[in-house]
């Protein structure tokens, strides 16, 4: 008797009539799989809240079946060769590899390795994308165990701007010094794009700024200041890298398939209360592959759409944590302490310092009814002076959205109130992405200072004397030594605490 089912393979969904023997003769006709590669059919457990994977002669009629086999990774995207893994195993499988063992003997964490070594032995360039990242091959070879290895195309050290591909119009334009309109903007765009996505799906923060730097040298004329609050350098890099992120959200769902944990993830963050056991597990495991990513100068927001948990609280303190084995806002809490009256009678010589002490912290401070409460605002005074301690502006590290400005793309704490007292949302911000957000100002300048050894960027040099006291006295980190002009503010520093 023929049974009627929805199958699911990719992205494609189709409605199938066939018996229950006949089930995955018909898949693969449908769908069109080789007879060399394994399919397994998986049905929604309402049970245990996963894919499981089943026999054809388990299956009912009207079921909704999700089809997964060697062939599917990658299949259905644009301008990329097919790639062939090892069938994708069920969630369940994953978390048990959590709690068990680590990922060295899982079938999807090998891809990597079989890769890599092809991708390495063609490096040209100390900036060749990663080979998980790079996705169209050049040409392909089976290996023993009848998987794909991947030939990638390195990054060419010296990046020519391909005029040859641009429209006849849009070329005179831009040879007679004329900047170009929106629609050639757009055009132009297009073109850096199909040059840039010969190298990899994900380009590094490296190759956006070198494609934007050739494009403006070649062609002087889109220097020219006439946009809007955008430096033309910057400028050019977005616009390349918003297309990226355009096109690449197109082909993402498919590029899930490969990984469970991703899938699970990106659905997971859609929900208000995610399994926070499950999601910390499956960050812990992601660790190694999103570290490359980072490393590799992906941009903040290509790392919020492959990785939405990293954008929380909770996992901007515990990727800081694996990286640095120091948790951060509890250890703040801890050494802040014995530097709150010091930082607080400091012989400030600017203005700005002496008219907060004298002013907003102490009328806040006549507020106080317990001690309790004296103690607490002296510690959000302590900290909101940091930067005076350096003969910094509090601005340079954090303000409000009308003081923060658009061309900083460096980790920048945003506060709801010019009275940091009064202040009750702090949000981190940086490349213009919102990072997280929170309700305290100590738990805001943490997450400010764990956001830049997340995201693996650097200090400002005008504010890098800032972000050293906080590591070596409120982090405590032992692998950072204090600068000389951290070390003259230390000797500077009182502790009535100690005497």
């Amino acid at each position: 008797m023929a049974i009627v089912l929805l199958v699911s393979f990719g992205t494609e969904h189709r409605v199938l009539s066939a018996t229950q023997n006949e089930v995955i003769t018909k898949v693969r006709d449908l769908f069109h799989i080789p007879q060399e590669y394994e399919i397994k059919l998986q049905r929604y457990s309402q049970d245990w809240g996963e894919w499981l994977t089943i026999d054809q002669s388990e299956i009912k009629n009207r079921d909704k079946v999700r089809v997964q086999s060697c062939i599917m990774d990658l299949t259905n995207i644009a301008t990329c060769s097919t790639l062939t893994s090892d069938p994708v195993p069920a969630c369940s499988s994953i978390f048990s590899s959590v709690m068990e063992d680590s990922l060295e003997n899982d079938p999807f964490s090998s891809l990597e390795s079989e890769i890599e070594p092809v991708a390495t032995t063609n490096q040209t360039s100390p900036f060749t994308t990663s080979a998980e990242e790079s996705e169209p091959p050049t040409t392909r070879a089976k290996t023993a165990t009848g998987r794909v290895k991947l030939e990638l195309k390195s990054w060419p050290v010296d990046v020519k701007i391909p005029c040859e591909n641009m429209s006849p119009q849009l070329r005179s334009t831009l040879d007679q010094g004329i900047f170009p309109t929106t629609k050639q903007r757009r055009q132009l765009i297009q073109v850096l794009y199909d040059y840039m996505l010969q190298f990899g799906r994900y380009p590094s923060r490296f190759h956006y700024e070198q494609v934007a730097q050739q494009l403006i040298k070649e062609y002087p004329c889109l220097a020219q200041n006439n946009i809007p609050s955008a430096k033309p350098y910057d400028y050019w890099k977005l616009k390349i890298s918003d297309k990226f992120r355009e096109m690449n959200g197109k082909v993402w769902e498919t590029w899930l398939m490969k990984r469970d944990e991703g899938r699970w993830m990106q659905d997971e963050s859609t929900k208000k209360t995610p399994d926070w056991k499950k999601v910390k597990a499956l960050m812990e495991i992601t660790f190694h592959e999103r570290r490359g990513d980072i490393t590799n100068k992906m941009m903040v927001q290509d790392i919020k759409e492959k990785y939405p948990f990293l954008f929380s609280i909770t996992e901007i303190h515990n990727e800081f944590e694996r990286i640095t084995g120091v948790a951060g806002v509890t250890t703040i809490t801890k050494n802040l302490r014995p530097f709150v009256e010091g930082i607080l009678h400091f012989p400030y010589k600017d203005k700005h310092a002496e008219n907060f002490i004298k002013t907003t912290f102490a009328n806040k401070l006549t507020e106080a009814v317990t001690m309790e409460k004296a103690e607490e605002i002296k510690v959000i005074a302590a900290l909101s002076l940091l930067p005076s301690l350096f003969k910094k502006n509090p601005s340079s590290i954090m303000g409000t959205k009308d003081e923060h400005s658009n061309e900083n793309l460096a980790p920048f704490l945003l506060v709801s109130s010019k009275n940091i007292f009064e202040a009750d949302g702090f949000v981190v911000n940086c490349e213009q992405v919102e990072v997280c957000s929170c309700k305290t100002f100590m738990e805001g300048l943490a997450l400010l200072v764990e956001s830049f050894w997340v995201f693996d960027m650097q200090y400002p040099k005008a504010t890098k004397d800032i972000y050293n006291f906080m590591e070596c006295c409120l982090f405590k980190l032992k692998a950072v030594k204090p600068s000389r002009c951290v070390y003259s503010v230390l000797t500077k520093l009182s502790f009535p605490d100690s005497t």
